[in-house]
């Protein structure tokens, strides 16, 4: 039976890598709650944007796509005005704890999306 000579097939390597990604994506949205119930939704938005330019870096790091130049002067703004913008509002926009759930998930959430792309290729 083909089902039968599948499942002997598998690989348990493949089923604990997924489940190590899976679980990072776990643990990234309940930091996410943590995060944006103690510092705010404004916050949470600002720090989610910082997502963007550390996708790119581990995006270095694990499948060697390197950005052109133009793509560094984006992302370089997008994260020093979102930087900018949490050490100006530090003390009006939320806690410390708040802010620091939202910096570990954006961190954990990037990681998460990385490890799933560089899983399926």
């Amino acid at each position: 039976m083909q089902l039968e000579k599948d499942s002997e097939d598998y690989d348990m390597g493949n089923f604990y890598k997924t489940f190590f990604i899976r679980m990072l994506g776990a643990i990234a949205n309940v930091i996410g709650c943590l995060g944006a119930s103690f510092s705010g939704g404004v916050m949470f938005a600002v720090i989610k944007q910082c997502r963007i330019p550390v996708i790119a870096g581990l995006r270095v790091i694990f499948l060697n796509d390197f950005p052109d130049s133009d793509d560094i002067y984006q992302l370089s703004t997008i994260l020093l005005a979102a930087i900018a913008f949490c050490v100006v509002d530090f003390q009006t926009m939320g806690s410390k704890m708040g802010i620091s759930f939202c910096a570990v998930n954006a961190f954990i959430r990037s990681g998460y999306y990385v490890l799933t792309e560089a899983y399926i290729k």
